[in-house]
């Protein structure tokens, strides 16, 4: 009896720890996975924001840097 017992809390105890490996893979996977679309987002911004500065005429680019420095002001 003592001995079923014992093996019931060893498989129970095995499972518990297999579903926190579990868990514990999916929560890292997620966190890559997040990182990974932020850091695409942010590189997708910073190449439309050199491509519109690169295009931009000299008097743009002076219309630009001032609302730059307005919203610093603010």
């Amino acid at each position: 009896m003592v001995v079923i017992v014992v093996v019931v809390v060893v498989v129970v105890a095995a499972a518990a720890a297999a579903v926190v490996v579990v868990i514990v893979v999916v929560v890292v996977v997620v966190v890559v996975v997040v990182v990974v679309v932020v850091v695409v987002v942010v590189v997708k911004v910073v190449v439309v924001i050199v491509v519109v500065v690169e295009a931009a005429t000299d008097e743009e680019k002076e219309t630009m840097a001032n609302f730059s420095l307005l919203s610093l002001k603010n």
